[in-house]
């Protein structure tokens, strides 16, 4: 099982742990970041030397493997394919779709440390960092204390769902994950600030999902316009509706697909949204969401309740929840979205509110200085 120990494992997990420690060094003490690092480093470290027996391997995952090796045999590197005409038709050609960032990035992850399965899933541990840096800055916006988002960024980098899915599969919804934090930091700045840098910022992060999953800035806009609603803000209305509609007609006339949309399944396929898998019936392919599958569960209910203070708590929180929303509300209409792999680009959020129960249930919150975030000066006001 697994493969051999070779040098090129154990350079790649050196690498993870330098740039991880490195990325959290911006959010976290060195001490925790570098125990942070070295345990997510060492995850599939192990795995993929001594346990990875191809159970866990999906349909997607061998196929993004297969690009970059593809694109290796051309001769090409990462960054003049992108360049050329020649080497972005390869890119094309070989995704077979426009979603080619998650090829190319298999590709770079290729280039670097050797035609590996792992050297990607090794690269994806990197990019759960910079989700990290990202929601750090975001809880900054939220006005939470150092040590609410310091704790908040540790149990999010070692919570079981984004070491599982980020430590064994190649899969592109962790670099759909990262970039969509970095969405929503950009969007909050912009609901904050109303500067022209961040909507620059925005619309290139925008121009970039094009590329991984088209529809996500659709949801990111749906939830600024509710956002913008709640708050009776007329002349940002205006500006996006008149967007809602233009999105509107660019989905109608590119997804091939548009009927596979079902309203009347919204009740039961936004349960299935949300919960799925079950514990007791993980089919063997998945039984790396066990662990996972069994924490969702548990904080099905909390996390509502967390939810529900975040919202009472700040005008700005709002935005998140809304996102989250908007997301599971338009899977639950689409049955074949509603696995837990579409989940994962709103996992910081739900981790979010795991987290924010237990920081209530802690006696003193792990700092003298209560926060503005404690849950009971909320419920009480309430």
């Amino acid at each position: 099982m697994g493969t051999d120990l070779t040098s090129i494992i154990v350079l790649i997990t050196f690498a993870t742990f330098c740039l991880g420690w490195w990325i959290s060094s911006f959010y976290l003490p060195k001490c925790s970041g570098f125990v942070v690092a070295l345990i997510k480093a060492l995850i599939p470290f192990a795995y993929f030397s001594w346990f990875d027996d191809k159970t866990w391997r999906l349909l997607d995952d061998v196929s993004y493997a297969k690009q970059g090796t593809s694109l290796l045999k051309y001769g090409w590197n990462p960054f003049t394919i992108l360049f050329s005409h020649d080497g972005l038709s390869l890119l094309f050609a070989i995704s077979q779709s426009t979603h080619i960032l998650y090829g190319w990035w298999n590709f770079l992850a290729q280039y670097l440390f050797g035609p590996h399965y792992y050297s990607a899933v090794f690269m994806n541990v990197v990019l759960t960092f910079v989700t990290g840096l990202a929601f750090d800055r975001i809880l900054k916006r939220l006005d939470f204390s150092q040590t609410y988002r310091k704790w908040f960024c540790i149990f999010l980098l070692l919570n079981v769902s984004i070491l599982a899915w980020s430590s064994f599969l190649n899969l592109k919804d962790i670099f759909v994950m990262t970039l969509t934090s970095i969405s929503l930091l950009f969007s909050l700045q912009i609901i904050q600030t109303k500067r022209l840098m961040y909507i620059l910022f925005l619309a290139l992060a925008c121009f970039v999902f094009g590329f991984i999953r088209f529809y996500v800035p659709l949801l990111i806009l749906a939830a600024f316009l509710a956002y913008q609603l709640l708050n009776l803000n007329s002349k940002i209305i205006l500006l996006v509706v008149g967007a809602a509609g233009a999105a509107g007609y660019y989905i109608k006339r590119h997804l091939a697909n548009f009927n596979i949309v079902r309203p009347s399944h919204m009740l039961f396929g936004w349960v299935r949204t949300v919960l799925t898998p079950q514990p007791w019936a993980i089919d063997p392919a998945y039984t790396f969401l066990l662990l996972p599958s069994i924490f969702n569960w548990l904080f099905f209910i909390p996390s509502f309740f967390s939810a529900y203070v975040l919202w009472k708590r700040s005008k700005f929180s709002r935005f998140l929840i809304l996102y989250a929303l908007v997301v599971i509300t338009i899977y639950a209409m689409v049955p074949e979205l509603q696995g837990p792999r579409h989940r994962i680009q709103i996992l910081p959020i739900i981790i979010w509110f795991q987290f924010h129960f237990i920081w209530w249930l802690l006696p003193h919150r792990l700092e003298n200085n209560i926060p503005s975030s404690d849950l009971m000066l909320e419920v009480s006001e309430t």
